[in-house]
């Protein structure tokens, strides 16, 4: 397995795996770490030994900086699997470009990147911020329909912008996970939340609309999600 480079600590910090319950059964690797915008620069992207694609040549600083810390943390997570060295490219609508036979997703926020990995089965995985209250609650029809918001209201222990952030991540999620098997594009309100375990932290969502023959109308997902202070991680595999 391939030595991974040293990590400049000014920029990635507590680069490491982030566990799933064993319950779960999920069999790949998840990649995780806290990156700083302030300690960004472009050299580190030879430091790190990840290609700097040409389509960044015109991008903010930003956008640069949250491209390496997901890079750099496919590269971890595919050598944890045994794969030899590769180039994670960018293919349609941005989606991350595998080796074959690994399915991958890679999510960032301002300050926290991730990429799950696993061999044969889709996977999908994001992080996002706390919202704002009132910009749940502006964002609240374009996310989720009617039964999905009375669903909502009846779980009394999060605030609604608590539930609408793992909602929206929830289904972000679905859609890293479900587009590299189809090709087709979706919106959140192609899929619909039908349950929420928050004792277990797990959540249901269900097809809307139909994608695929293999994607059908009425099809469930069982994902899992976790709180990180005002971050929230949801995770969803085509194994469960």
């Amino acid at each position: 397995m391939a030595a991974q480079r040293s990590v400049p600590e000014s920029f990635i910090t507590g680069a490491g795996w982030l566990n799933l319950p064993p319950e779960f059964g999920y069999s790949g690797k998840i990649a995780r770490c806290h990156f700083a915008l302030a300690a960004y620069r472009d050299d580190l992207f030879t430091e790190l030994a990840v290609f700097f694609p040409p389509s960044l040549t015109r991008a903010v600083p930003k956008r640069r900086a949250e491209f390496l810390a997901g890079r750099y943390l496919a590269s971890m997570a595919l050598t944890s699997l045994g794969q030899p060295p590769f180039t994670v490219g960018i293919g349609d609508n941005r989606a991350p470009q595998w080796p074959e036979n690994v399915c991958g997703s890679i999510s960032h926020n301002a300050h926290t990147a991730l990429c799950a990995v696993q061999t044969g089965a889709g996977v999908g995985i994001d992080v996002e911020t706390l919202m704002e209250e009132q910009q749940a609650r502006d964002f609240l029809p374009m996310i989720v329909n009617g039964a999905e918001h009375q669903l909502l209201c009846r779980h009394q222990r999060g605030s609604l912008a608590a539930l609408m952030t793992l909602t929206f991540s929830a289904k972000e999620s679905l859609f890293k996970m479900i587009y590299p098997q189809t090709g087709k594009s979706f919106g959140f309100l192609d899929a619909q939340l039908v349950a929420l375990n928050e004792e277990e932290c797990r959540f249901t969502l269900e097809l809307t609309r139909s994608l695929s023959v293999r994607f059908p109308v009425g099809r469930r997902f069982e994902g899992i999600y976790l709180w990180d202070q005002k971050d929230v991680i949801t995770f969803l595999s085509a194994t469960n």
